[in-house]
């Protein structure tokens, strides 16, 4: 992989991950959520052989916190809730703003900060839905940029490369590969391919089901997918497991 192959990935993957989390409810399938799994992943792992010394953010910043949440955990909560309805986004947008208002242009007394604050939150409320339409917009404009979005592949040199991350990758998503070679997955030889493009069936009857936050928990399903994974492994079923 070249390195402008590589910056391209990692700007390809990075536009289709925030496609997704501002995506509606109906958006959440089971094969998305699977592209999920598979973009962060890929975005990782691109983004420590492109990002070397980042120029306006120390390498500690970059991957931090933020990046963990996005390449650990996001894809695990986008399995039981659409990340659109608790994005806390504009929330923390609107306190930021309370509290900029609060410091810069009342004189401090308690009985004037409160209707100081929420009369100039009432007054640039129209800009900020301006604003997340803006924002919403240029997420758009950006993947329509994209070529056509095909299946996830994987090279078995990336693998090897990476075999420590492939592995926990891969007990995350166990229950795409219990259900067998040829329903989500397939072994290409040099590569590994995932069914998970956006012309693919969005639900399988091979499973795995839906999950929702209402009758399950992250603890669960991280329980259910270590023990599918020890027995993929223990039986063979999946050779990619062994790469």
């Amino acid at each position: 992989m070249t390195v402008s192959h590589r910056c391209a990935l990692s700007s390809r993957t990075i536009v289709e991950i925030s496609e997704i989390i501002y995506s509606s409810e109906d958006k959440r399938t089971t094969r998305n959520i699977l592209r999920f799994y598979n973009l962060t992943w890929l975005h990782a792992m691109t983004c420590t052989e492109v990002m070397y010394t980042p120029r306006n953010m120390t390498p500690e910043k970059f991957f931090g916190a933020y990046f963990h949440a996005l390449s650990s955990h996001a894809a695990q909560q986008y399995e039981v809730v659409c990340l659109k309805s608790v994005n806390t986004e504009n929330e923390e947008r609107i306190l930021g703003m309370a509290s900029k208002i609060a410091t810069t242009t009342s004189n401090r007394k308690p009985e004037n900060v409160l209707p100081n604050i929420l009369l100039r939150l009432q007054a640039g409320a129209q800009r900020d839905r301006n604003t997340l339409e803006e924002q919403n917009n240029s997420i758009r404009a950006a993947a329509k940029q994209l070529p056509p979005a095909t299946n996830t592949t994987v090279t078995k040199v990336m693998m090897r490369k990476y075999a420590f991350s492939w592995q926990a990758h891969l007990n995350r998503i166990a229950p795409y590969l219990e259900a067998g070679q040829g329903v989500w997955w397939d072994d290409r030889g040099d590569h590994c391919e995932f069914f998970d493009g956006p012309h693919e069936p969005a639900f399988r009857p091979e499973g795995p089901p839906l999950k929702h936050f209402r009758n399950t928990s992250l603890e669960l399903l991280d329980i259910k997918k270590r023990e599918i994974f020890k027995a993929l492994i223990e039986s063979d079923s999946v050779h990619i497991c062994n790469e």
